[in-house]
């Protein structure tokens, strides 16, 4: 089975920034799968939502990542120009299984 935890996330969902606020996504979370997640074969790719990311849209995990192990994954981010509600989804894989869905959303206000 491929799972993981959900341990810590910043910012929190519901967080405000300000137009153009430059931040990071970060989560940290636990494998609770059976198997390894390794730089081969793990990565976190964009999946839908407001394409508030910097670079890159997939980005490999930085090192194994056993069952119980945590790692934090961190995209650099860039709040929007408008006042509102934006949410961004990104997925771990292993191979092509999926091990979790993560989100953040924050408000922009000015």
């Amino acid at each position: 089975e491929y799972d993981c935890e959900l341990i810590r996330q910043i910012p929190r969902i519901g967080a405000t920034m300000k137009p153009y606020e430059d931040f990071d996504a970060r989560w940290t979370i636990k494998n609770r799968s059976a198997y390894t997640w390794t730089i081969t074969s793990a990565k976190l790719s964009y999946a839908n939502g407001t394409r508030m990311h910097k670079y890159d849209d997939s980005y490999p995990v930085k090192h194994s990542v056993r069952l119980g192990d945590e790692v934090d994954l961190v995209i650099d981010m860039l709040a929007p120009s408008e006042p509102g509600r934006y949410s961004t989804s990104w997925v771990l894989t292993n191979s092509t299984r999926t091990a979790c869905i993560l989100t953040t959303t924050i408000y922009v206000v000015k």
